[in-house]
């Protein structure tokens, strides 16, 4: 008698017309999810520190041919971290031209990939079109997906490949594939997550070597692991970079790189341990609201099902978190908390949870009070939308553009006398939530948040001419890489340090914050200031009151910037 789920998987019941629903729902997701997500790519506000890691050495392989070799501005080799990330933002920088557009492009087409394979990855465990659709579902509108999806940093990337590699284990130990294509994902997915993120590329090995221990299958299938081109290719894919710099620039380089990933990684202190666990753990819950609290209810009305179903199904549960396990253990001793190094493990959580759900989903007690929830929600949407339309409109565009898709999103279920049935309040729930992302991320935060830098841009034409020198002065490194994107590096711009006296009137024309306005004007600097407000927004009374909640609940608050005009700016006619 084999172990239930390693080589004839107990299938999961299909749910009435499911199979005919599948393929379109699932289709109209990746749509959705790639649609809604292209106006956030190109947000300048939302960029993220790390990223300018990335864009700045992508930007530097471009302009000066050499794609092997990361660099920082000031042109410094750069070894943090391997090249596919780099290659990323490098690609389409060559093919588009440089601008933040390009920078995230493949980034949100590594989050469709991560959608379309952890529903594969449900077929490919539970044999159940429900479940396959509700996972991606539930990856598709997880909002840390959602983040690591519009940036261009590696962690994305990272779910990406790993993903691939644990597609290939469980198509070994659940469909019993002989063929070379398993072992091809196995090793070729951990080559590329290493090329990615170093040796967090592995954590697919330590997690199935787990699931070995803890799951002991009847049968091992080191045969079908040891598929020896295979291995030879995810180890070419896993080093070939690594012997690349060796060979070009020594070993000492490559100290950095050891540091990075072991050396200043680790924390001895007990408390900040233990608040890592707690974050850690609990971002696995809060990342997948709501579905995290649909289980919960599960586990209240339908206790009995789901033991039933961890019964029947233990050796396909334990697979799908034996992942997640090892990445909280290895975070959670480290000095650095951030949710976001999770993700690689969530797809096989997507797939956990769908499973769990798709097997309550039709006790009656579960359905009736989602529908009233679906409901109560859809008014919530529709009424916060009217809201946003009748008093937002007015003031700016964006913001009456988000409050006719929440109350487009929210009359669906209003409208309905009844409520929704079968497939449809998990769809609509997905998509609220996705709604309600964009909504803010490219609709609302723009208003209220807008990037000064923006402005730069504009009024840059009419200071310098493009191929001359900028000067950024107290400025952060974050800022300068963004003004890269957003100028197309039509402009070398040279980032002063903070602790560098006042850069002489040149012909540069210097970029500067609060911090060094008033040594800039002494300089015998043209101060110029930089809009980062609508005025439209203070003129209305809801305006004045959105713009005040926004300035308490923002963290960090946005600089004000002055351009310093020098006495005569290069490339243009002296001034009468």
């Amino acid at each position: 008698m084999t172990t239930p789920g390693v080589h004839e998987p107990r299938v999961l019941q299909p749910a009435g017309s499911v199979d005919s629903i599948a393929p379109p729902a699932r289709t109209l997701l990746l749509i959705a999810f790639v649609l809604a997500l292209l106006p956030i790519i190109t947000d300048t506000a939302r960029f993220h520190g790390d990223e300018r890691f990335y864009t700045d050495a992508a930007i530097g392989m471009v302009e000066s041919g050499d794609f092997w070799t990361p660099r920082y501005p000031d042109g410094s080799i750069r070894l943090l971290k391997p090249v596919i990330t780099y290659w990323a933002a490098a690609v389409p920088f060559k093919l588009f031209g440089i601008s933040l557009f390009s920078a995230r492009l493949l980034f949100l087409l590594a989050g469709v990939g991560v959608i379309v394979l952890t529903h594969q990855l449900a077929k490919t465990v539970f044999r159940s079109n429900l479940a396959a659709l509700f996972a991606a579902l539930m990856m598709g509108s997880n909002i840390q997906l959602w983040t690591v999806a519009t940036r261009a940093t590696p962690d994305v990337l990272l779910c990406l490949f790993v993903l691939i590699s644990m597609l290939g284990f469980a198509r070994i130990w659940f469909l019993n594939d002989r063929s070379w294509i398993a072992p091809l994902m196995i090793y070729g997915g951990m080559g590329l997550a290493v090329q990615t993120k170093g040796l967090l590329g592995l954590c697919p090995l330590a997690a199935n070597l787990l699931f070995w221990i803890v799951a002991r299958p009847t049968a091992s299938p080191r045969r079908r692991l040891l598929h020896w081109p295979s291995l030879l290719c995810g180890l070419t894919l896993a080093l070939f970079w690594y012997a690349i710099m060796l060979r070009r620039h020594g070993w000492d380089n490559l100290h950095d790189f050891y540091s990075d990933q072991v050396g200043s990684r680790l924390t001895w202190s007990v408390g900040f341990i233990l608040g890592n666990f707690w974050t850690y753990l609990f971002a696995g819950v809060r990342h997948f609201l709501p579905w995290t609290l649909l289980l919960a209810g599960a586990l209240v009305w339908c206790r009995s099902t789901l033991q039933n179903f961890w019964k029947q199904h233990r050796t396909e549960c334990l697979f799908l978190l034996c992942l997640f396990v090892p990445l909280v253990f290895i975070f959670g001793l480290g000095n650095i908390r951030r949710s976001r190094y999770l993700i690689a493990s969530y797809p096989m959580l997507a797939v956990l949870i769908a499973a769990l759900l798709s097997e309550v989903s039709r006790n009656e007690t579960l359905v009736r009070r989602l529908g009233m929830a679906v409901k109560f929600l859809g008014w919530v949407a529709l009424l916060l939308g009217i809201a946003l339309l009748v008093l937002g409109a007015p003031v700016h565009g964006r913001l009456g553009l988000a409050g006719a898709m929440l109350a487009g999103v929210g009359i669906i279920p209003v409208l309905r006398r009844g409520h929704l049935q079968g497939s449809a309040p998990w769809l609509w729930l997905g998509t609220a939530a996705l709604v309600g992302f964009v909504s803010f991320g490219s609709c609302v935060r723009p208003v209220f948040s807008p990037s000064p830098l923006v402005d730069i841009a504009r009024q840059l034409p009419a200071i310098t001419s493009p191929g001359s020198t900028l000067v950024t002065w107290r400025v952060s490194a974050t800022d300068a890489a963004r003004l890269r994107l957003m100028t197309g590096s039509q402009y070398s711009i040279s980032a002063l340090k903070t602790n560098m006296p006042v850069p002489a009137p040149t012909t540069s024309p210097v970029i500067t914050t609060a911090a060094g306005r008033e040594l800039i004007l002494q300089a015998s600097y043209e101060l110029r200031p930089v809009t980062n407000r609508n005025e439209r927004l203070r003129q209305s009374r809801f305006g004045r009151l959105a713009l005040s909640v926004a300035e308490k609940s923002r963290t960090h608050a946005i600089p004000g910037y002055w351009i310093g005009i020098p006495p005569q700016p290069p490339g243009l006619p002296p001034q009468e």
